[in-house]
């Protein structure tokens, strides 16, 4: 467990929470990271292996997963942990996050580093850096800066509105799904659990694999500074409180790794509870496959 908690401190320690995207340069486009990571997956082909896990709803882009291992073709029976970005298109700090981890694990495994190494040996990494492709090209490419959605066009216009189309995939998640009910646009939950094909085929993948930790990447300007989220925590009913592993078990590491992660001037993360009131990625996953993310 010592181990997990290292690996997923680093990963998490360039991941910084509050930034709305631009035409910075710096940011990947979906495109280039597409071709980053096949470099990548050539270059490094005995250190991982690139696999389609499913597409996109409109646009029909491959969402793509890299799984780091010793025997990366093969789904061995060791202890899996995966990380996502970019399931908000507007927030890209998930996806940068993602595409260093890949490329300093792999330059690290490559160059015979310990820690890298032993990791590469003992684990099934799984990084996905776009989830939400479709939205991202809106965001990035089209000139939306605010869209955060996928590109559903939900009045079927054939049209896109920034404010009106879109569904927002975290809110799509089949968990309270239908007492959920969105206070604004931006939080419009679709026509059905698990319309958007880019939840569907994060959710397949979730199944298949049943990671140990998950770790899903935002960088949202609303959080109220940087913060590490992990459930549960209930607010009503006959289990207000702590969910027994929280309370157990995840709370200390969800501590532990918050205070391993520092901002830009050296202050630690704050640990969070995750509300279980809404249709959520985290909590769908947590609450179906009993596997915790933050």
């Amino acid at each position: 467990m010592r181990t997990l908690i290292i690996v997923i401190a680093v990963t998490l320690a360039s991941c910084v929470f509050a930034q709305h995207p631009s035409y910075d340069p710096r940011y990947h486009t979906v495109a280039e990271v597409i071709e980053e990571i096949t470099a990548l997956a050539d270059t490094y082909s005995a250190y991982c292996h690139l696999e389609s896990l499913g597409h996109t709803g409109v646009d029909s882009i491959t969402i793509w997963g890299m799984r780091i291992s010793d025997n990366p073709t093969a789904d061995e029976d060791e202890t899996c942990i995966e990380f996502h970005g970019g399931q908000h298109a507007d927030e890209p700090a998930g996806v940068e996050v993602c595409m260093w981890m890949i490329n300093d694990l792999l330059h690290r495994i490559d160059a015979g580093d310990s820690i890298a190494v032993k990791w590469w040996e003992d684990y099934e990494i799984w990084i996905i850096p776009q989830m939400n492709c479709d939205g991202r090209i809106m965001c990035l490419d089209s000139g939306y800066t605010e869209w955060r959605k996928t590109k559903r066009d939900l009045d079927s216009s054939g049209t896109y509105d920034a404010y009106t189309d879109g569904v927002d995939p975290n809110r799509n998640w089949d968990y309270m799904w239908e007492d959920y009910t969105a206070t604004d646009l931006d939080n419009t939950k679709g026509p059905y659990p698990f319309s958007e094909q880019c939840v569907i085929t994060m959710r397949d993948f979730f199944i298949r694999e049943r990671p140990l930790y998950i770790v899903d990447y935002h960088s949202p300007d609303s959080c109220g500074g940087n913060k590490l989220w992990i459930c549960w925590w209930f607010s009503e009913g006959p289990y207000t409180g702590w969910g027994p592993d929280a309370q157990n078990n995840w709370r200390e590491i969800r501590d532990d790794l918050a205070a391993a992660i520092l901002d830009e001037t050296g202050e630690p993360y704050e640990g969070a509870a995750s509300y279980h009131t809404k249709p959520k990625l985290q909590t769908w996953t947590y609450y179906e496959l009993e596997v915790v993310v933050s």
